[in-house]
């Protein structure tokens, strides 16, 4: 594997007067390892934008590691909710006056993602370890299946960091902003987090 070496001398002081002679290299390494040409990760996360359900997510993925900045992928998630305490207090409210508050809650949702990675660099973890960490900018597109109503179509994007621990084992974290048509409904907005292991070989 062809590798950029940087050195960098380390400047003298009486604090390092036995380090005088010593080296400091930085090592850059490329956003994929040359070896890698699959990544799996799974995940967990939570939706931020419903106002009346508490909705975390479960998602499994694969990507198809291209070259250094492109993967392309799949994407399976799926959902569990629960009504939120001031949901409840509203729907008692208006039912005593005869109305019905009723949220959409989603079951599942799958997605195809193409991800481009612009930047990636090296960071010192808690000062104990140079690791790797990458960039990444997600677009995807699929379909989403809520509970009651038919499949419809999703599209968003996502903003991800991952940071490479080992060369095959990482972690991710990652911010997504989705919007969606469930059945015959209005299109709407859901934004959210996810975060967890990947494994690439």
């Amino acid at each position: 594997m062809k590798r950029l070496l940087i050195i960098l001398w380390v400047c003298t002081s009486p604090l390092y007067a036995d380090r005088v002679d010593s080296d400091l290299y930085y090592e850059a390494e490329k956003a994929f390892s040359e070896k890698s040409s699959w990544e799996v990760r799974l995940g967990a996360g939570y939706d931020l934008s419903n106002p009346y359900l508490n909705v975390f997510s479960f998602q499994g993925a694969a990507y198809r590691l291209l070259d250094p900045t492109l993967a392309l992928g799949v994407e399976a998630t799926g959902y569990a909710s629960s009504t939120r305490g001031s949901t409840k207090t509203i729907q008692q409210e208006l039912g005593r006056n005869g109305f019905l508050l009723e949220s959409l809650a989603p079951q599942y949702k799958v997605t195809f993602a193409a991800r481009f990675t612009p930047i990636s660099g090296l960071a010192n973890l808690l000062s104990q370890k140079i690791v790797r960490a990458d960039l990444h900018l997600l677009a995807r597109a699929g379909v989403v299946q809520y509970k009651t109503v038919p499949l419809g179509p999703v599209v968003g994007l996502g903003l991800e960091t991952q940071v490479g621990l080992t060369p095959q084992w990482g972690l991710y974290g990652a911010v997504f902003w989705d919007i969606e048509k469930p059945g015959k409904n209005d299109w709407q907005q859901r934004t959210g987090f996810m975060f967890g292991p990947s494994y690439r070989f």
